[in-house]
Protein backbone atom coordinates (compact mmCIF):
# COMPACT_ATOMS: atom_id res chain seq x y z
CA UNK A 1 0.00 0.00 0.00
CA UNK A 2 1.25 3.79 -0.76
CA UNK A 3 2.40 5.53 2.02
CA UNK A 4 0.34 8.40 0.78
CA UNK A 5 -2.86 6.30 0.45
CA UNK A 6 -2.03 4.52 4.17
CA UNK A 7 -2.07 8.50 5.28
CA UNK A 8 -4.88 9.42 3.49
CA UNK A 9 -7.05 6.19 4.89
CA UNK A 10 -5.83 6.87 8.58
CA UNK A 11 -6.37 10.78 8.60
CA UNK A 12 -10.10 9.93 7.09
CA UNK A 13 -10.44 7.90 9.99
CA UNK A 14 -9.40 10.28 12.51
CA UNK A 15 -11.24 12.74 10.95
CA UNK A 16 -14.27 10.57 11.01
CA UNK A 17 -13.96 9.99 14.60
CA UNK A 18 -13.28 13.83 15.65
CA UNK A 19 -16.47 14.59 13.40
CA UNK A 20 -18.11 12.03 15.39
CA UNK A 21 -17.11 12.89 18.82
CA UNK A 22 -17.46 17.04 17.92
CA UNK A 23 -21.36 16.45 17.22
CA UNK A 24 -21.79 14.21 20.22
CA UNK A 25 -20.15 16.87 22.93
CA UNK A 26 -22.25 20.15 20.86
CA UNK A 27 -25.37 18.77 19.90
CA UNK A 28 -26.24 15.89 22.10
CA UNK A 29 -24.42 17.96 24.92
CA UNK A 30 -22.45 14.58 26.48
CA UNK A 31 -19.68 16.39 28.70
CA UNK A 32 -18.34 13.17 29.77
CA UNK A 33 -17.07 12.51 26.64
CA UNK A 34 -14.66 15.21 27.48
CA UNK A 35 -11.67 13.99 30.41
CA UNK A 36 -13.43 14.89 33.30
CA UNK A 37 -10.27 16.65 34.73
CA UNK A 38 -11.80 19.73 32.36
CA UNK A 39 -15.57 19.33 33.15
CA UNK A 40 -15.59 18.97 36.77
CA UNK A 41 -15.98 22.30 37.48
CA UNK A 42 -18.60 23.80 34.89
CA UNK A 43 -21.82 24.84 36.11
CA UNK A 44 -24.73 23.32 34.97
CA UNK A 45 -25.79 26.85 33.39
CA UNK A 46 -22.32 26.95 31.52
CA UNK A 47 -22.56 23.71 29.98
CA UNK A 48 -24.47 24.65 26.97
CA UNK A 49 -22.18 26.91 26.03
CA UNK A 50 -18.98 24.64 27.19
CA UNK A 51 -20.39 21.80 25.08
CA UNK A 52 -20.87 23.81 22.56
CA UNK A 53 -17.29 25.60 22.01
CA UNK A 54 -16.11 22.30 22.86
CA UNK A 55 -17.97 20.28 20.00
CA UNK A 56 -16.96 22.89 17.52
CA UNK A 57 -13.48 22.76 18.21
CA UNK A 58 -13.06 18.61 17.75
CA UNK A 59 -15.65 19.45 14.37
CA UNK A 60 -12.55 21.89 13.26
CA UNK A 61 -10.14 19.35 13.89
CA UNK A 62 -11.90 16.70 12.60
CA UNK A 63 -12.52 18.75 8.80
CA UNK A 64 -8.56 19.97 9.07
CA UNK A 65 -7.72 15.96 9.02
CA UNK A 66 -9.41 15.73 6.07
CA UNK A 67 -7.94 18.50 4.31
CA UNK A 68 -4.92 17.80 5.35
CA UNK A 69 -5.22 14.17 3.90
CA UNK A 70 -7.19 15.05 0.80
CA UNK A 71 -4.49 17.73 0.10
CA UNK A 72 -0.88 15.49 0.54
CA UNK A 73 -2.99 12.98 -1.17
CA UNK A 74 -3.64 14.74 -4.11
CA UNK A 75 -0.44 16.49 -4.41
CA UNK A 76 2.29 14.34 -2.50
CA UNK A 77 3.58 17.04 -0.70
CA UNK A 78 3.63 17.95 2.98
CA UNK A 79 1.79 21.05 2.47
CA UNK A 80 -1.67 19.54 4.00
CA UNK A 81 0.28 19.12 7.08
CA UNK A 82 1.72 22.63 6.64
CA UNK A 83 -2.07 23.92 6.40
CA UNK A 84 -3.35 21.81 9.51
CA UNK A 85 -0.43 23.22 11.95
CA UNK A 86 -1.71 27.01 10.76
CA UNK A 87 -4.92 25.48 11.30
CA UNK A 88 -4.19 24.79 14.76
Amino acid sequence: MPVHLFELLILIACGTLFLWLGWKIWKKEQITLIHDYHYTKVKEEDKKAYTEKMGKAMLLMGVGMYVTGVIDFTTRTANGWMMFAFEI
